[in-house]
């Protein structure tokens, strides 16, 4: 099955596979119903196998939090299809043969996973397979859809399937923010309605017609047993509650859980700094500043170095004793974006006495193992998210006035829509925002 997308922004959906997806599909459609959606013999086993699939990094934080919560079970498959993390050989070697299994994801390409995938659904003739699938849903289509080929082929060999959909950071809300943008109440409905009977289609027709990607992620609900895990709650969004009647289950995971600093979950994030312990320790003081940097892709050298000074000019101003913004006599934590490593370097010239965060591990995972400074400001980050509104000492967002690539001015529009949506979602006040210009 393909999806391919038309100017007129309607998108076909193909159904290549011949009678398989139908019966594929119509086993689907009684999830609603809450029947067994496929036909096993008593003698069969029943094999539960957890399928982690991403491309990014917030959702793979999330589906290394559950496997953590889970580690003590030893029967359940996990399979891990990752890009920017990996399953060490020692943590899959910890279990039983087959328990853990890992694929890269590197660049979006999944077909490695694919063949991992087919080749534990064809094992043991007499295993049918519970399938969970964790799912970045902003590539729920292009992470799925694959997969679903291959288990049209076995079918004879599934029991049920499930899903978990996760927010892709600050993605999630600004989709949300589009479709309330693009929609009053009444047109989402028939949108809504349309899709959604298309998607009932899928058993009968060659061809369907979605008017509309970002509104049919929503309603996966209706076709598989389906749990989203948003970024933020929009269950009193009177604008959206058309659209959120049709997510059955849901939670909202703004607020990051503290994980044990264990062997697994350090293995897990890759982290082998040694010094990360004090680092955690010193953050808990009470006394404690965190500065995140940010980054732009395929810059200028003139703009790179603007770029470099605006984290000069913005930490200057957090020391300034006459700033608004002024920390205090706190210590101070700067956490560069990999992607700026000359800007990093400077920054640890420049400011020595800081305490300079590894830049390769995200600010969420900090979180995760216990980093709790007392007050955070800097660039915007989807981290902010996941940051207490009364510790956000300022927010800042970039703009510039001058000729830009398009790549360029794609980056400011993103920080211009980030800021409207942190003000609308009450993630912050006006008061903690700041501007500064290449």
């Amino acid at each position: 099955m393909n999806i391919r997308i038309y100017p007129t922004g309607k998108i076909k959906w193909y159904r290549r596979i011949q009678k398989a997806l139908f019966f594929l599909f119509s086993a689907i459609t009684f999830n609603k119903y809450n029947k067994n959606i496929f036909k096993y013999e008593v003698e069969d086993k029943i094999q539960n196998t957890e399928v982690y699939l991403d491309y990014a990094t917030l959702p793979t934080i999330a589906y290394f939090n559950h496997f953590i919560k889970r580690q003590s079970d030893k029967t359940t498959i996990r399979l891990f299809g990752l890009s920017r993390f990996i399953v060490s050989q020692e943590i899959i070697n910890a279990y039983p043969k087959g328990v853990i299994r890992f694929a890269s994801t590197k660049d979006n390409n999944q077909k490695a996973f694919n063949e991992l995938f087919e080749s534990t659904i064809r094992e043991n003739n007499k295993t049918k397979y519970n399938l969970t699938f964790h799912l970045n849903l902003s590539h729920w289509h292009g992470m799925l859809i694959p997969l679903l080929n291959i288990i049209l082929k076995y079918k004879n060999k599934i029991a049920d399937i499930s899903l978990n959909l996760y927010d892709d950071g600050a993605e999630g809300i600004v989709s949300l923010e589009k479709i309330k943008e693009k929609y009053n109440y009444s047109l989402l409905e028939e949108t809504i309605n349309h899709d959604a009977l298309q998607l009932s289609k899928l058993i009968k027709e060659k061809v369907i017609e979605i008017n509309d990607m970002l509104v049919a992620r929503y309603l996966l609900g209706n076709i598989f047993k389906s749990h989203y895990h948003l970024i933020y709650d929009y269950s009193n969004d009177k604008a959206l509650s058309p659209l959120l009647k049709n997510i059955k289950t849901k939670n909202t995971f703004k607020k990051i859980n503290k994980i044990s600093n264990t062997k697994l979950a350090l293995d897990l994030f890759n982290i082998k700094d040694q010094s990360l312990q004090e680092i955690l320790h010193k953050s808990s003081y009470g006394n404690a500043f965190l500065f995140i940097g940010t980054t732009m892709f395929n810059l200028s050298n003139e703009n790179e170095k603007y770029l470099t000074n605006l984290h000069t000019q913005a930490i200057d101003e957090y020391l300034n004793p006459q700033s608004k913004d002024y920390i205090g006599n706190n210590i101070l934590f700067i956490k560069g974006h990999p992607n700026s490593k000359k800007t990093n370097a400077l920054l640890q010239a420049r400011y020595p006495q800081a305490i300079h965060l590894p830049e390769n591990i995200p600010v969420e995972i900090l979180y995760n193992l216990g980093f709790t400074p007392k007050s955070v400001g800097g660039f915007f980050s989807t981290s902010f998210l996941f940051t207490q509104k009364e510790k956000i000492k300022s927010i800042i967002f970039i703009r510039d006035e001058f000729n830009l690539s398009i790549q360029e001015e794609k980056f400011f529009q993103d920080q211009t829509t980030a800021h409207q949506i942190m003000l609308r979602t009450q993630s912050i006040h006006e008061s903690q925002v700041r501007f500064l210009s290449l």
